[in-house]
């Protein structure tokens, strides 16, 4: 059994990747996995190939040539048979964001592979990746999250590099795909891609594909300064322009009058709407000038993701009655009394 033309599903970070690749798996004739990172691996194994069996060491070079490159591809391909022996599979692959810098390499080692790029609106990119950061706890890695300003650049520089090497191969080996079609009809985007890698749809197709997804707009999350912050990054404003996305409304942009915001998320937490007052308030607990009311409500809903942005934004101040909130928080998160409050009872001390 041989491994002709592997599927690679590319796309900027939380665009989608991981999600469109669940599904194209459950097709039982496809198996994508999830960062299998051939070309590293390909790597490896070609080094140890012509070492003898050794692998790279620190002292080692860190480029690959298409030499080693080769020698390595017989192993992907043995790992890529054993796969389609066990389970039954046509067509496999793998996702992996970073493969929308690599397309160049990845369809020079594989003359046949196909390219599936999901491309996501980039300000959905942004809502998205700071929620990652506190509901991921990719807080864990970086104190801070990054800002919207890095998230556009960043997004930016993906798309852009998997638009121009991918659409250079031509619509026999590319395919684009929005994240947003999966939101109208799931099915007919479904069928699409099918049709690209050469599978007729199939029962678990069908049910995969047939979920409806449940997703919150940019629109109700980002704050005005954030949406300023996106549009500030000029290349990102004009690749969504040239992609087709629709402008931000511009009362979106304007200012955001904090006490209103915040006192209408207390009155919506009070009365039990959590996930309208958390979207009231997280549009005015984030940013340079938070609101430190909306901060405090949102650490009382601790069990909520979004309650990390505004411990961030209470940590460092030197109300009493912050930190004792900020402790509460921290021990409702699962952190022992003790050390929440003796955590806070030094910061209060430096201060």
């Amino acid at each position: 059994m041989q491994v002709t033309d592997p599927v690679f599903v590319i796309g900027a970070p939380r665009s989608g990747t991981s999600f469109l690749s669940n599904l194209m798996s459950g097709h039982k004739k496809v198996r994508v996995h999830s960062e299998l990172r051939v070309l590293e691996l390909a790597g490896i194994a070609g080094f140890a190939a012509m070492k003898g069996g050794r692998l790279p060491g620190p002292g080692d070079s860190t480029r690959v040539g298409g030499d080693v490159l080769a020698m390595g591809k017989a192993y992907i391909n043995l790992l890529w048979r054993h796969e389609m022996e066990t389970f039954g599979t046509r067509r496999v692959g793998d996702k992996y964001p970073p493969y929308s810098m690599q397309v160049r390499e990845l369809a020079v080692l594989f003359p046949n592979s196909k390219f599936v790029h999901i491309i996501r609106d980039g300000r959905a990119v942004v809502a998205s990746t700071l929620m990652a950061h506190v509901k991921l706890r990719a807080w864990r890695n970086s104190p801070t999250p990054p800002s919207a300003f890095q998230v556009a650049n960043s997004w930016n520089s993906w798309v852009r590099k998997g638009l121009q090497a991918g659409r250079a191969l031509g619509g026999s080996r590319y395919i684009e795909i929005r994240y947003e079609d999966f939101l109208g009809d799931p099915q007919e985007v479904g069928r699409r891609l099918m049709s690209f890698i050469g599978e007729a749809p199939d029962a678990g197709f069908s049910k995969a594909w047939g979920r409806r997804i449940k997703s919150r707009s940019w629109k109700e999350t980002l704050s005005p300064a954030e949406l300023t912050e996106f549009e500030r990054c000029e290349p990102a404003s004009q690749l969504l322009e040239a992609l087709g996305y629709p402008a931000t409304p511009r009362e979106l942009l304007g200012e955001c009058d904090p006490v209103l915001a915040c006192e209408a998320g207390i009155q919506a937490q009070q009365g039990g709407n959590f996930d309208e007052a958390m979207r009231l308030l997280s549009r005015t607990a984030r940013g340079d000038e938070a609101s430190m009311d909306a901060c405090m409500a949102m650490l009382a809903m601790p069990d909520r993701a979004e309650s990390v942005f505004a411990a961030m934004k209470c940590r460092d101040s030197a109300d009493s009655k912050t930190a004792v909130a900020l402790a509460q928080w921290m021990k409702e998160r699962g952190l022992d009394e003790a050390a929440a409050y003796g955590i806070l009872g030094l910061h209060r001390a430096r201060v």
